[in-house]
Protein backbone atom coordinates (compact mmCIF):
# COMPACT_ATOMS: atom_id res chain seq x y z
CA UNK A 1 0.00 0.00 0.00
CA UNK A 2 2.81 2.39 0.90
CA UNK A 3 4.57 1.67 -2.37
CA UNK A 4 1.39 2.35 -4.33
CA UNK A 5 0.86 5.77 -2.76
CA UNK A 6 4.56 6.54 -2.97
CA UNK A 7 4.35 5.85 -6.71
CA UNK A 8 1.37 8.15 -7.05
CA UNK A 9 3.12 10.83 -4.99
CA UNK A 10 6.25 10.67 -7.14
CA UNK A 11 4.12 10.77 -10.30
CA UNK A 12 2.14 13.75 -9.05
CA UNK A 13 5.29 15.65 -8.06
CA UNK A 14 6.77 14.97 -11.49
CA UNK A 15 3.64 16.22 -13.25
CA UNK A 16 3.54 19.32 -11.09
CA UNK A 17 7.19 19.98 -11.74
CA UNK A 18 6.64 19.64 -15.49
CA UNK A 19 3.70 22.03 -15.29
CA UNK A 20 5.73 24.58 -13.33
CA UNK A 21 8.63 24.14 -15.75
CA UNK A 22 6.32 24.93 -18.66
CA UNK A 23 5.02 28.00 -16.83
CA UNK A 24 8.55 29.19 -16.03
CA UNK A 25 9.62 28.74 -19.64
CA UNK A 26 6.61 30.75 -20.76
CA UNK A 27 7.59 33.45 -18.27
CA UNK A 28 11.17 33.53 -19.51
CA UNK A 29 10.12 33.46 -23.15
CA UNK A 30 7.94 36.51 -22.41
CA UNK A 31 10.88 38.24 -20.69
CA UNK A 32 13.22 37.49 -23.58
CA UNK A 33 10.59 38.63 -26.07
CA UNK A 34 10.20 41.91 -24.22
CA UNK A 35 13.98 42.24 -24.15
CA UNK A 36 14.10 41.65 -27.91
CA UNK A 37 11.33 44.24 -28.46
CA UNK A 38 12.94 46.91 -26.25
CA UNK A 39 16.44 46.38 -27.65
CA UNK A 40 15.12 46.30 -31.23
CA UNK A 41 13.27 49.57 -30.61
CA UNK A 42 16.41 51.06 -29.04
CA UNK A 43 18.78 50.14 -31.87
CA UNK A 44 16.17 50.95 -34.53
CA UNK A 45 15.94 54.47 -33.13
CA UNK A 46 19.74 54.82 -33.22
CA UNK A 47 20.05 53.53 -36.80
CA UNK A 48 17.14 55.63 -38.13
CA UNK A 49 18.49 58.79 -36.44
CA UNK A 50 21.98 58.10 -37.84
CA UNK A 51 20.47 57.64 -41.32
CA UNK A 52 18.58 60.95 -40.95
CA UNK A 53 21.75 62.78 -39.91
CA UNK A 54 23.64 61.40 -42.91
CA UNK A 55 20.80 62.32 -45.27
CA UNK A 56 20.48 65.85 -43.83
CA UNK A 57 24.21 66.64 -44.00
CA UNK A 58 24.60 65.43 -47.61
CA UNK A 59 21.25 66.45 -49.12
CA UNK A 60 22.06 68.60 -52.19
CA UNK A 61 18.64 70.24 -51.97
CA UNK A 62 19.63 72.02 -48.75
CA UNK A 63 21.99 74.82 -49.68
CA UNK A 64 22.52 76.26 -46.19
CA UNK A 65 25.08 74.57 -43.93
CA UNK A 66 23.32 76.11 -40.94
CA UNK A 67 20.04 74.44 -41.89
CA UNK A 68 21.79 71.09 -42.40
CA UNK A 69 23.44 71.33 -39.00
CA UNK A 70 20.18 72.41 -37.33
CA UNK A 71 18.28 69.47 -38.81
CA UNK A 72 21.03 67.06 -37.76
CA UNK A 73 21.08 68.42 -34.20
CA UNK A 74 17.30 68.22 -33.93
CA UNK A 75 17.42 64.56 -35.01
CA UNK A 76 20.19 63.69 -32.53
CA UNK A 77 18.53 65.57 -29.67
CA UNK A 78 15.24 63.71 -30.17
CA UNK A 79 16.84 60.24 -29.82
CA UNK A 80 16.93 58.85 -26.25
CA UNK A 81 19.15 55.87 -27.07
CA UNK A 82 21.85 57.67 -29.07
CA UNK A 83 25.17 58.65 -27.51
CA UNK A 84 26.62 60.41 -30.55
CA UNK A 85 26.73 60.52 -34.35
CA UNK A 86 30.12 60.99 -36.03
CA UNK A 87 30.47 62.00 -39.69
CA UNK A 88 33.57 61.11 -41.74
CA UNK A 89 34.87 62.02 -45.19
CA UNK A 90 35.10 59.24 -47.80
CA UNK A 91 38.79 58.81 -46.93
CA UNK A 92 37.85 58.04 -43.30
CA UNK A 93 38.89 61.34 -41.63
CA UNK A 94 36.54 62.81 -39.00
CA UNK A 95 34.42 65.85 -39.98
CA UNK A 96 32.41 66.41 -36.80
CA UNK A 97 30.45 64.60 -34.08
CA UNK A 98 27.06 65.47 -32.53
CA UNK A 99 26.44 64.33 -28.94
CA UNK A 100 23.02 63.08 -27.91
CA UNK A 101 21.03 64.37 -24.94
CA UNK A 102 22.76 63.50 -21.69
CA UNK A 103 25.80 61.99 -23.44
CA UNK A 104 29.02 61.71 -21.43
CA UNK A 105 32.55 62.37 -22.64
CA UNK A 106 33.11 58.64 -23.14
CA UNK A 107 33.09 56.89 -25.45
CA UNK A 108 34.80 59.47 -27.68
CA UNK A 109 34.14 59.37 -31.45
CA UNK A 110 36.83 57.60 -33.52
CA UNK A 111 39.33 60.14 -34.98
CA UNK A 112 39.52 58.12 -38.21
CA UNK A 113 37.87 55.06 -39.70
CA UNK A 114 40.60 52.45 -40.17
CA UNK A 115 39.30 49.08 -41.43
CA UNK A 116 40.77 47.33 -38.39
CA UNK A 117 38.77 49.61 -36.12
CA UNK A 118 35.50 48.70 -37.80
CA UNK A 119 35.84 44.98 -38.23
CA UNK A 120 37.73 44.64 -41.53
CA UNK A 121 37.39 45.66 -45.18
CA UNK A 122 34.61 48.10 -46.15
CA UNK A 123 32.08 46.03 -48.11
CA UNK A 124 30.20 48.54 -50.29
CA UNK A 125 26.96 46.57 -50.59
CA UNK A 126 26.90 45.60 -46.91
CA UNK A 127 27.69 49.04 -45.46
CA UNK A 128 25.24 50.76 -47.83
CA UNK A 129 22.42 49.17 -45.78
CA UNK A 130 24.08 49.90 -42.41
CA UNK A 131 26.04 47.49 -40.18
CA UNK A 132 26.12 47.08 -36.37
CA UNK A 133 29.63 46.51 -34.95
CA UNK A 134 30.80 45.92 -31.38
CA UNK A 135 34.00 47.64 -30.30
CA UNK A 136 34.67 46.76 -26.65
CA UNK A 137 33.27 48.46 -23.56
CA UNK A 138 33.22 51.69 -21.56
CA UNK A 139 32.80 52.27 -17.85
CA UNK A 140 29.04 52.76 -18.45
CA UNK A 141 28.35 49.75 -20.67
CA UNK A 142 29.12 48.06 -24.01
CA UNK A 143 30.41 50.04 -26.98
CA UNK A 144 28.23 49.28 -30.04
CA UNK A 145 28.29 51.35 -33.25
CA UNK A 146 26.13 51.56 -36.37
CA UNK A 147 28.11 52.29 -39.55
CA UNK A 148 26.63 53.34 -42.89
CA UNK A 149 27.82 54.61 -46.25
CA UNK A 150 26.09 57.78 -47.46
CA UNK A 151 25.85 57.82 -51.25
CA UNK A 152 24.45 60.33 -53.74
CA UNK A 153 24.11 59.44 -57.44
CA UNK A 154 26.16 56.28 -56.91
CA UNK A 155 29.10 58.15 -55.34
CA UNK A 156 30.33 57.81 -51.75
CA UNK A 157 29.80 61.19 -50.07
CA UNK A 158 30.43 60.40 -46.40
CA UNK A 159 30.40 57.83 -43.59
CA UNK A 160 28.10 58.18 -40.59
CA UNK A 161 28.73 56.26 -37.37
CA UNK A 162 26.04 56.24 -34.63
CA UNK A 163 27.06 55.03 -31.17
CA UNK A 164 24.44 53.32 -28.98
CA UNK A 165 24.21 54.87 -25.51
CA UNK A 166 25.97 52.33 -23.22
CA UNK A 167 24.05 53.56 -20.18
CA UNK A 168 20.67 53.32 -21.95
CA UNK A 169 21.49 49.76 -23.13
CA UNK A 170 22.22 48.70 -19.55
CA UNK A 171 19.04 50.39 -18.25
CA UNK A 172 16.82 48.57 -20.78
CA UNK A 173 18.31 45.15 -19.99
CA UNK A 174 18.12 45.72 -16.21
CA UNK A 175 14.50 46.98 -16.36
CA UNK A 176 13.23 44.02 -18.41
CA UNK A 177 15.11 41.60 -16.14
CA UNK A 178 13.74 43.14 -12.94
CA UNK A 179 10.13 43.28 -14.21
CA UNK A 180 9.95 39.74 -15.59
CA UNK A 181 12.69 37.71 -13.85
CA UNK A 182 12.68 39.15 -10.32
CA UNK A 183 16.15 40.76 -10.36
CA UNK A 184 18.08 43.20 -12.55
CA UNK A 185 20.97 40.83 -13.37
CA UNK A 186 19.13 37.82 -14.83
CA UNK A 187 19.05 38.85 -18.51
CA UNK A 188 22.29 38.74 -20.51
CA UNK A 189 23.23 39.66 -24.08
CA UNK A 190 26.07 38.01 -26.03
CA UNK A 191 27.50 39.15 -29.37
CA UNK A 192 28.94 37.01 -32.14
CA UNK A 193 32.14 35.50 -30.83
CA UNK A 194 30.37 34.62 -27.55
CA UNK A 195 31.48 37.86 -25.86
CA UNK A 196 29.23 39.31 -23.18
CA UNK A 197 27.73 42.77 -23.76
CA UNK A 198 25.98 43.00 -20.40
CA UNK A 199 29.17 42.27 -18.44
CA UNK A 200 30.21 45.81 -19.38
CA UNK A 201 27.20 47.04 -17.36
CA UNK A 202 29.18 46.40 -14.15
CA UNK A 203 27.75 43.05 -13.07
CA UNK A 204 28.95 39.42 -13.28
CA UNK A 205 27.72 37.47 -16.29
CA UNK A 206 27.53 33.66 -16.17
CA UNK A 207 25.66 33.22 -19.47
CA UNK A 208 28.58 31.44 -21.16
CA UNK A 209 28.74 28.96 -18.27
CA UNK A 210 25.05 28.12 -18.71
CA UNK A 211 25.36 27.81 -22.51
CA UNK A 212 28.27 25.40 -22.07
CA UNK A 213 26.08 23.11 -19.97
CA UNK A 214 23.19 23.13 -22.45
CA UNK A 215 25.61 21.92 -25.14
CA UNK A 216 22.98 21.27 -27.83
CA UNK A 217 23.81 24.12 -30.17
CA UNK A 218 26.71 26.20 -31.46
CA UNK A 219 26.40 29.84 -30.28
CA UNK A 220 27.76 31.34 -33.51
CA UNK A 221 25.25 29.44 -35.64
CA UNK A 222 22.41 30.22 -33.20
CA UNK A 223 23.14 33.96 -33.40
CA UNK A 224 22.83 33.94 -37.19
CA UNK A 225 19.45 32.14 -37.15
CA UNK A 226 16.10 32.52 -35.41
CA UNK A 227 16.90 30.26 -32.44
CA UNK A 228 15.14 29.61 -29.12
CA UNK A 229 15.71 27.03 -26.37
CA UNK A 230 14.85 26.49 -22.64
CA UNK A 231 16.71 24.07 -20.33
CA UNK A 232 17.55 23.44 -16.67
CA UNK A 233 21.22 23.67 -15.72
CA UNK A 234 23.33 23.68 -12.57
CA UNK A 235 26.04 26.35 -12.19
CA UNK A 236 29.49 26.04 -10.67
CA UNK A 237 28.00 27.36 -7.42
CA UNK A 238 25.77 24.25 -7.26
CA UNK A 239 22.55 26.26 -7.73
CA UNK A 240 20.05 24.88 -10.24
CA UNK A 241 18.66 27.34 -12.77
CA UNK A 242 16.11 27.48 -15.59
CA UNK A 243 17.80 29.07 -18.64
CA UNK A 244 16.16 30.37 -21.85
CA UNK A 245 18.16 31.35 -24.96
CA UNK A 246 16.82 33.48 -27.85
CA UNK A 247 18.74 34.86 -30.84
CA UNK A 248 18.48 38.37 -32.31
CA UNK A 249 19.90 37.75 -35.84
CA UNK A 250 19.46 41.33 -37.09
CA UNK A 251 22.05 42.52 -34.55
CA UNK A 252 24.07 39.34 -34.20
CA UNK A 253 23.18 39.04 -30.49
CA UNK A 254 22.05 36.20 -28.24
CA UNK A 255 19.77 36.92 -25.22
CA UNK A 256 20.01 34.58 -22.21
CA UNK A 257 17.45 34.64 -19.33
CA UNK A 258 17.93 32.67 -16.10
CA UNK A 259 16.17 32.18 -12.75
CA UNK A 260 17.00 29.84 -9.84
CA UNK A 261 14.88 26.69 -9.89
CA UNK A 262 14.15 27.08 -6.16
CA UNK A 263 12.51 30.43 -6.88
CA UNK A 264 10.81 29.19 -10.06
CA UNK A 265 9.41 26.06 -8.40
CA UNK A 266 8.69 27.51 -4.95
CA UNK A 267 5.20 25.99 -4.96
CA UNK A 268 6.62 22.52 -5.57
CA UNK A 269 7.88 21.97 -2.00
CA UNK A 270 4.48 22.79 -0.54
CA UNK A 271 2.81 20.39 -2.94
CA UNK A 272 5.37 17.67 -2.18
CA UNK A 273 4.79 17.95 1.60
CA UNK A 274 1.03 17.88 1.08
CA UNK A 275 1.31 14.70 -0.98
CA UNK A 276 3.46 12.99 1.66
CA UNK A 277 0.89 13.79 4.36
CA UNK A 278 -1.88 12.47 2.12
CA UNK A 279 0.07 9.25 1.40
CA UNK A 280 0.69 8.58 5.11
CA UNK A 281 -2.95 9.25 5.96
CA UNK A 282 -4.05 6.98 3.14
CA UNK A 283 -1.83 4.11 4.41
CA UNK A 284 -3.62 4.26 7.74
CA UNK A 285 -6.99 3.94 6.02
CA UNK A 286 -8.51 0.75 4.77
CA UNK A 287 -7.45 -0.88 1.50
CA UNK A 288 -10.66 0.15 -0.19
CA UNK A 289 -10.13 3.72 0.86
CA UNK A 290 -6.63 3.49 -0.61
CA UNK A 291 -7.92 2.29 -3.97
CA UNK A 292 -10.51 5.07 -3.97
CA UNK A 293 -7.87 7.67 -3.22
CA UNK A 294 -5.64 6.28 -5.96
CA UNK A 295 -8.38 6.72 -8.53
CA UNK A 296 -9.21 10.13 -7.10
CA UNK A 297 -5.60 11.32 -7.50
CA UNK A 298 -5.09 9.89 -10.98
CA UNK A 299 -7.87 11.85 -12.62
CA UNK A 300 -6.73 15.33 -11.46
CA UNK A 301 -3.13 14.43 -12.33
CA UNK A 302 -4.15 13.69 -15.90
CA UNK A 303 -6.19 16.89 -15.96
CA UNK A 304 -3.15 18.85 -14.73
CA UNK A 305 -0.99 17.15 -17.36
CA UNK A 306 -3.38 18.18 -20.12
CA UNK A 307 -3.53 21.70 -18.69
CA UNK A 308 0.27 21.98 -18.61
CA UNK A 309 0.51 20.84 -22.25
CA UNK A 310 -2.18 23.36 -23.26
CA UNK A 311 -0.30 26.19 -21.53
CA UNK A 312 2.86 25.06 -23.28
CA UNK A 313 0.97 25.70 -26.54
CA UNK A 314 0.01 29.18 -25.15
CA UNK A 315 -3.68 28.23 -24.83
CA UNK A 316 -4.05 30.37 -21.73
CA UNK A 317 -7.87 30.30 -21.69
CA UNK A 318 -7.98 26.54 -20.87
CA UNK A 319 -9.16 25.53 -17.37
CA UNK A 320 -8.34 22.49 -15.21
CA UNK A 321 -11.97 21.90 -14.17
CA UNK A 322 -10.92 20.04 -10.99
CA UNK A 323 -13.52 19.37 -8.30
CA UNK A 324 -11.35 17.45 -5.80
CA UNK A 325 -11.01 20.42 -3.38
CA UNK A 326 -7.50 19.31 -2.39
CA UNK A 327 -3.93 20.42 -3.02
CA UNK A 328 -4.11 19.35 -6.66
CA UNK A 329 -7.14 21.56 -7.16
CA UNK A 330 -5.19 24.38 -5.46
CA UNK A 331 -2.28 23.78 -7.82
CA UNK A 332 -4.65 23.76 -10.80
CA UNK A 333 -6.11 27.07 -9.63
CA UNK A 334 -2.62 28.52 -9.23
CA UNK A 335 -1.75 27.42 -12.78
CA UNK A 336 -4.93 29.04 -14.09
CA UNK A 337 -4.13 32.29 -12.26
CA UNK A 338 -0.61 32.17 -13.69
CA UNK A 339 -1.99 31.75 -17.24
CA UNK A 340 -4.45 34.62 -16.71
CA UNK A 341 -1.64 36.85 -15.43
CA UNK A 342 0.50 36.10 -18.47
CA UNK A 343 -2.41 36.75 -20.83
CA UNK A 344 -3.45 39.96 -19.05
CA UNK A 345 0.18 41.10 -18.88
CA UNK A 346 0.67 40.70 -22.61
CA UNK A 347 -2.61 42.49 -23.39
CA UNK A 348 -1.79 45.29 -20.93
CA UNK A 349 1.66 45.81 -22.43
CA UNK A 350 0.15 46.10 -25.91
CA UNK A 351 -2.55 48.52 -24.67
CA UNK A 352 -0.12 50.61 -22.66
CA UNK A 353 2.31 50.95 -25.57
CA UNK A 354 -0.52 52.02 -27.90
CA UNK A 355 -1.96 54.56 -25.44
CA UNK A 356 1.46 55.97 -24.64
CA UNK A 357 2.31 56.43 -28.33
CA UNK A 358 -1.00 58.25 -28.95
CA UNK A 359 -0.73 60.50 -25.89
CA UNK A 360 2.89 61.40 -26.64
CA UNK A 361 1.65 63.31 -29.69
CA UNK A 362 0.04 65.89 -27.37
CA UNK A 363 1.77 65.63 -24.00
CA UNK A 364 5.37 65.26 -22.78
CA UNK A 365 6.59 61.67 -22.86
CA UNK A 366 6.77 61.42 -19.04
CA UNK A 367 3.12 62.54 -18.63
CA UNK A 368 1.96 60.23 -21.44
CA UNK A 369 3.72 57.31 -19.71
CA UNK A 370 2.03 58.09 -16.37
CA UNK A 371 -1.43 58.14 -17.99
CA UNK A 372 -0.75 54.90 -19.89
CA UNK A 373 0.37 53.17 -16.66
CA UNK A 374 -2.72 54.42 -14.79
CA UNK A 375 -0.67 56.67 -12.49
CA UNK A 376 -2.49 59.82 -13.61
CA UNK A 377 -6.30 60.10 -13.91
CA UNK A 378 -7.94 61.56 -17.03
CA UNK A 379 -11.35 63.01 -16.09
CA UNK A 380 -13.51 66.12 -16.48
CA UNK A 381 -12.59 69.05 -14.29
CA UNK A 382 -9.56 71.13 -13.46
CA UNK A 383 -7.60 72.91 -10.80
CA UNK A 384 -5.83 76.22 -10.33
CA UNK A 385 -2.11 76.27 -11.03
CA UNK A 386 0.70 78.73 -11.68
CA UNK A 387 1.53 78.35 -15.37
CA UNK A 388 3.27 80.16 -18.21
CA UNK A 389 1.43 80.38 -21.54
CA UNK A 390 3.16 80.94 -24.91
CA UNK A 391 1.53 81.89 -28.22
CA UNK A 392 3.63 81.70 -31.43
CA UNK A 393 2.03 83.02 -34.63
CA UNK A 394 3.30 83.04 -38.25
CA UNK A 395 3.52 86.67 -39.43
CA UNK A 396 1.95 87.32 -42.83
CA UNK A 397 0.34 83.91 -43.07
CA UNK A 398 -3.06 85.14 -44.33
CA UNK A 399 -1.72 86.57 -47.65
CA UNK A 400 0.33 83.40 -48.12
CA UNK A 401 -2.75 81.19 -47.55
CA UNK A 402 -4.85 83.28 -49.96
CA UNK A 403 -2.22 83.05 -52.72
CA UNK A 404 -1.56 79.28 -52.53
CA UNK A 405 -3.46 76.03 -52.93
CA UNK A 406 -4.80 74.46 -49.68
CA UNK A 407 -2.51 71.42 -50.10
CA UNK A 408 0.55 73.66 -50.32
CA UNK A 409 -0.54 75.65 -47.25
CA UNK A 410 -1.17 72.44 -45.30
CA UNK A 411 2.27 71.09 -46.29
CA UNK A 412 3.94 74.25 -44.96
CA UNK A 413 2.01 74.14 -41.66
CA UNK A 414 2.87 70.48 -41.16
CA UNK A 415 6.58 71.20 -41.75
CA UNK A 416 6.54 74.15 -39.35
CA UNK A 417 4.38 72.58 -36.62
CA UNK A 418 6.51 69.43 -36.60
CA UNK A 419 9.53 71.54 -35.66
CA UNK A 420 7.73 73.86 -33.20
CA UNK A 421 6.04 70.93 -31.41
CA UNK A 422 9.37 69.13 -30.99
CA UNK A 423 10.89 72.29 -29.49
CA UNK A 424 8.01 72.50 -26.96
CA UNK A 425 8.38 68.83 -25.97
CA UNK A 426 12.18 69.06 -25.60
CA UNK A 427 11.72 71.72 -22.92
CA UNK A 428 9.01 69.75 -21.07
CA UNK A 429 6.07 71.85 -22.26
CA UNK A 430 2.53 70.74 -23.11
CA UNK A 431 1.16 71.43 -26.59
CA UNK A 432 -2.31 72.79 -25.84
CA UNK A 433 -3.64 73.33 -29.38
CA UNK A 434 -3.07 74.65 -32.90
CA UNK A 435 -5.10 77.75 -33.78
CA UNK A 436 -4.79 78.06 -37.55
CA UNK A 437 -1.19 79.22 -38.02
CA UNK A 438 -0.68 79.75 -34.27
CA UNK A 439 0.72 77.36 -31.61
CA UNK A 440 -0.36 77.54 -27.95
CA UNK A 441 1.94 75.88 -25.42
CA UNK A 442 1.70 75.63 -21.61
CA UNK A 443 4.48 75.19 -19.04
CA UNK A 444 3.94 74.16 -15.42
CA UNK A 445 0.98 71.87 -16.12
CA UNK A 446 -0.13 69.11 -15.95
CA UNK A 447 3.16 68.42 -14.13
CA UNK A 448 4.25 71.30 -11.85
CA UNK A 449 7.55 72.92 -12.91
CA UNK A 450 9.31 75.42 -10.68
CA UNK A 451 11.13 76.89 -13.70
CA UNK A 452 8.15 77.11 -16.08
CA UNK A 453 8.94 80.76 -16.97
CA UNK A 454 12.53 79.91 -17.93
CA UNK A 455 11.32 76.97 -20.03
CA UNK A 456 8.89 79.16 -21.97
CA UNK A 457 11.60 81.77 -22.68
CA UNK A 458 13.97 79.02 -23.84
CA UNK A 459 11.29 77.66 -26.20
CA UNK A 460 10.72 81.13 -27.68
CA UNK A 461 14.45 81.55 -28.29
CA UNK A 462 14.75 78.11 -29.93
CA UNK A 463 11.71 78.75 -32.13
CA UNK A 464 13.15 82.02 -33.47
CA UNK A 465 16.58 80.44 -33.99
CA UNK A 466 15.25 77.45 -35.92
CA UNK A 467 12.94 79.56 -38.09
CA UNK A 468 15.88 81.86 -38.85
CA UNK A 469 18.17 78.95 -39.82
CA UNK A 470 15.49 77.38 -42.02
CA UNK A 471 14.29 80.61 -43.62
CA UNK A 472 16.26 80.10 -46.83
CA UNK A 473 14.88 76.58 -47.27
CA UNK A 474 11.28 77.66 -46.74
CA UNK A 475 11.79 80.70 -48.99
CA UNK A 476 12.93 78.47 -51.87
CA UNK A 477 10.29 75.80 -51.20
CA UNK A 478 7.22 77.95 -50.50
CA UNK A 479 8.29 81.45 -51.66
CA UNK A 480 7.39 82.67 -48.18
CA UNK A 481 9.51 84.62 -45.67
CA UNK A 482 8.75 82.78 -42.42
CA UNK A 483 8.93 84.81 -39.21
CA UNK A 484 7.25 84.32 -35.83
CA UNK A 485 5.62 86.72 -33.38
CA UNK A 486 5.57 85.35 -29.83
CA UNK A 487 3.78 86.43 -26.68
CA UNK A 488 4.35 85.05 -23.15
CA UNK A 489 2.51 85.66 -19.87
CA UNK A 490 2.62 83.87 -16.52
CA UNK A 491 0.08 83.67 -13.75
CA UNK A 492 -2.64 81.57 -12.17
CA UNK A 493 -5.03 79.73 -14.48
CA UNK A 494 -7.51 76.87 -14.41
CA UNK A 495 -5.99 73.77 -16.05
CA UNK A 496 -7.73 70.48 -16.75
CA UNK A 497 -10.02 68.56 -19.07
CA UNK A 498 -12.86 70.43 -20.77
CA UNK A 499 -15.71 68.82 -22.72
CA UNK A 500 -17.84 65.78 -21.98
CA UNK A 501 -17.34 62.20 -20.82
CA UNK A 502 -17.29 61.15 -24.48
CA UNK A 503 -14.80 63.77 -25.73
CA UNK A 504 -12.18 65.55 -23.59
CA UNK A 505 -9.85 68.42 -24.43
CA UNK A 506 -6.98 69.27 -22.09
CA UNK A 507 -6.65 73.05 -21.97
CA UNK A 508 -5.90 76.15 -19.87
CA UNK A 509 -8.52 78.80 -19.11
CA UNK A 510 -8.14 82.24 -17.57
CA UNK A 511 -6.89 85.79 -18.01
CA UNK A 512 -3.31 84.49 -18.21
CA UNK A 513 -4.16 82.90 -21.57
CA UNK A 514 -5.86 86.07 -22.86
CA UNK A 515 -2.90 88.32 -21.97
CA UNK A 516 -0.42 85.97 -23.66
CA UNK A 517 -2.56 85.94 -26.83
CA UNK A 518 -2.81 89.78 -26.86
CA UNK A 519 0.98 90.12 -26.41
CA UNK A 520 1.50 87.85 -29.44
CA UNK A 521 -0.74 90.08 -31.63
CA UNK A 522 1.27 93.10 -30.43
CA UNK A 523 4.69 91.56 -31.18
CA UNK A 524 6.56 92.50 -34.37
CA UNK A 525 8.01 89.83 -36.69
CA UNK A 526 10.88 87.88 -35.18
CA UNK A 527 10.33 89.33 -31.68
CA UNK A 528 9.03 88.06 -28.32
CA UNK A 529 6.91 90.24 -26.00
CA UNK A 530 6.34 89.37 -22.35
CA UNK A 531 4.42 90.77 -19.42
CA UNK A 532 5.96 92.36 -16.35
CA UNK A 533 5.18 89.16 -14.40
CA UNK A 534 7.38 87.17 -16.80
CA UNK A 535 10.18 89.75 -16.63
CA UNK A 536 10.20 89.67 -12.81
CA UNK A 537 10.07 85.87 -12.59
CA UNK A 538 12.79 85.34 -15.21
CA UNK A 539 15.59 86.84 -13.15
CA UNK A 540 18.84 86.77 -15.13
CA UNK A 541 17.63 84.09 -17.57
CA UNK A 542 17.15 86.73 -20.30
CA UNK A 543 17.50 90.46 -20.95
CA UNK A 544 14.48 92.71 -21.48
CA UNK A 545 13.71 96.14 -22.96
CA UNK A 546 10.71 98.01 -21.56
CA UNK A 547 8.08 99.17 -24.09
CA UNK A 548 6.08 100.94 -21.40
CA UNK A 549 2.41 100.49 -20.63
CA UNK A 550 0.46 99.25 -23.66
CA UNK A 551 -3.32 98.96 -24.09
CA UNK A 552 -4.45 95.39 -24.69
CA UNK A 553 -7.82 94.47 -26.15
CA UNK A 554 -10.17 93.29 -23.41
CA UNK A 555 -8.10 94.91 -20.59
CA UNK A 556 -9.46 98.06 -18.95
CA UNK A 557 -6.01 99.18 -17.80
CA UNK A 558 -2.79 99.33 -19.81
CA UNK A 559 -0.27 96.51 -19.24
CA UNK A 560 3.49 96.93 -18.83
CA UNK A 561 5.11 95.19 -21.81
CA UNK A 562 8.73 94.11 -22.28
CA UNK A 563 10.62 92.84 -25.33
CA UNK A 564 13.12 90.00 -24.96
CA UNK A 565 16.61 91.06 -26.05
CA UNK A 566 18.16 88.96 -28.82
Amino acid sequence: MVSVFALYAVSAVRVQRDALAEAERARQVLAVRRGVEHLSTLVSGVSSTTDRVGAALTDPRIESDAVRLALAREAVGASTGLHDVAVYLPDGSLIDALLGAGASALPAPLPTMPPAGLGGRYDTERYAEGVWLSAGATENGPLVRYVKRVEREGQLRAWVVGTLSPQRFCEVVATVSAEHLGAADRLSALEEGARSLTQACGRPDHALEYLGQIGQFEPREAIRNDFGLSREVRGRDGVGRVVTVQSLPALGWLLVAERPTREAYAALEDARRALIVRAVASVLAAALMGAWLAARVTRPIMALTRLALAYGRREFTRRAELTTRDELATLGGAMEEMADEIRRGEAEMVRRDRVERDLARYLPASVAGEIARGEREVALGGQRAMVTVLFADVVGFTPFAEANEPERVLGFLNDLFTVLSEVVFRHGGTLDKYLGDCVMAVFGAPTPQADHVARALAVAEDMHRFVSSGAALWRSKYNFEVRLAIGIHTGEALVGNLGSEARLDYTVIGDTVNVAARLETLASPGRTLVSEAVMLAAGDVAGFVSLGAQPLRGKREAVSVYEVET
